[in-house]
């Protein structure tokens, strides 16, 4: 049985979107459709999207839901960017001037 679950389009006289729904035994139907539970809002929200996770699971197991998977690409297949020469390495931009070097500070015993 398919249970519709609550969404922005579910109200009075209004009936949620198919894509919106999973499947539920007939108690579980009438606890998510019909509000007939005493627990708090944040648990049963829990349980509305792991019942509709487990349906996108099960439709994606029987080949009714296609999901599109990236393509992943090794990391040995990337192109390696080519370095500059050495002497270009290290100049300034425009200027041709070399970048100079800061000195290391010498550490102060106390």
């Amino acid at each position: 049985m398919l249970a519709h679950l609550r969404d922005g389009h579910k109200g009075m006289g209004q009936k949620a979107s198919d894509l919106s729904a999973c499947y539920a035994c007939g108690p579980c139907h009438d606890r998510l459709d019909h509000q007939l539970h005493k627990i708090e809002p944040a648990e049963f929200y829990f349980h509305q999207l792991r019942a509709l996770q487990e349906t996108l699971e099960i439709l994606h197991a029987d080949g009714l839901l296609i999901v599109p998977v990236d393509p992943v690409t090794p990391m040995l297949e990337k192109p390696i960017k080519a370095r500059k020469p050495k002497p270009e390495r290290a100049v300034i931009r425009n200027t041709g001037r070399a970048i100079p070097s800061r000195p290391f500070q010498k550490r102060v015993k106390p």
